[in-house]
C-alpha cells in the first residue's frame, strides 16, 4: 500500500478477522538509512490507516521500537512465521 506521502508498506495483515497489522519486510535494519526508511513509511501509514502496531521482519534482527503512532516489532522471519 502507498501513503498518502507516497511512502510504501509491504503488505496489511488481517489476525482474526479484527487485528490489522501493517508489515514492513527487509533483509535488516541495521543500516540506519534503511532503518529510518521503514520506520517512516510505516510510522506514516499508523497514522492515516489509525493502526497502532507494526511489525519489521528482518532476517536476524529483534526489537521493539516506539514510533509516533504506536509501536514497531522488529522481529525475525522464522518467528514471524511461527507467529501468524
Amino acid at each position: 500500500m502507498r501513503t498518502n506521502g507516497s511512502k510504501e508498506v509491504d503488505f496489511i495483515a488481517i489476525i482474526d478477522r479484527s487485528e490489522k497489522i501493517l508489515v514492513q519486510v527487509c533483509e535488516s535494519i541495521t543500516d540506519q538509512k534503511t532503518k529510518e526508511r521503514e520506520t517512516r513509511a510505516l510510522n506514516e501509514a499508523m497514522g492515516e490507516l489509525k493502526i497502532d502496531k507494526g511489525i519489521i521482519v528482518t532476517r536476524y534482527e529483534e526489537e521493539v521500537l516506539t514510533l509516533d503512532h504506536g509501536t514497531a516489532e522488529v522481529i525475525p522471519i522464522w518467528k514471524f512465521m511461527l507467529r501468524y
